[in-house]
């Protein structure tokens, strides 16, 4: 049985949405983070989405088959939505009104129409935790990060590392220079852990310790 630990479990538990976002060294860390993708789902039940932006080339094939891995997040939205229960809309239009309005234009309306019938919701790229696998500091994921930092800052940080370079930037930090690959690292881990790898977290960790 897997003994959780309770630093990660605290991140986990209390996250909404999970990103692993993996270093640009993708043949070393796309296969670490499919294995912590497993390792989540596995123990907690926990769907996460996983993120390399780097040269896709240098990634073993294989591991494109274990798991969908992003590029980038998705763009943000703003979705408006309408209650038009009692309404028989025709038509919706919407149009420019000078150089920093949008109006969207909804007929035909009942003649008393309640304002909290509209409501709006930004859409997007989401995570309230973060899994940060092979970056001594995330401003090493170059465009990824300055283009999202947003999106990182507002999130809790897992970082995992063998770095001795990395920065210590997150909210919990899995670092050991001693390791010799971010793979083993990961999976003596798991040992610590108690958690017995699943078919594809075993999978990817072979390919990653063969690097």
């Amino acid at each position: 049985m897997s003994k959780k630990d309770s630093r990660i479990t605290n991140l986990i538990e209390k996250s909404h949405s999970i990103a692993v976002i993996c270093g640009l060294s993708g043949e070393s860390t796309v296969p670490v983070g499919i294995a912590i993708a497993s390792y989540i789902e596995d123990v907690y039940g926990r769907k996460s989405d996983i993120y390399y932006s780097g040269d896709f080339s240098i990634v073993n094939s294989e591991l494109f088959s274990q798991a969908d891995i992003k590029s980038k997040f998705m763009q943000k939205s703003l979705k408006i939505s309408i209650d038009f229960s009692n309404t028989d809309i025709k038509t919706v239009d919407y149009y420019k009104d000078g150089d920093s309005k949008l109006v969207l234009e909804v007929s035909p309306i009942v003649d008393k129409f309640e304002n909290d019938r509209v409501s709006f919701d930004v859409v997007g790229a989401h995570y309230d935790l973060i899994i940060a696998i092979g970056l001594s500091e995330l401003s090493d994921l170059g465009d990824f990060y300055s283009k999202n930092e947003v999106v990182f800052e507002k999130a809790e940080i897992i970082n995992i590392d063998n770095s001795p370079k990395n920065k210590n930037y997150g909210s919990l930090n899995i670092v050991d220079f001693s390791a010799s690959s971010i793979s083993l690292l990961i999976f003596s881990k798991f040992l610590e852990w108690g958690y017995i790898p699943s078919k594809k977290a075993s999978k990817s960790l072979l390919v990653g310790l063969s690097n």
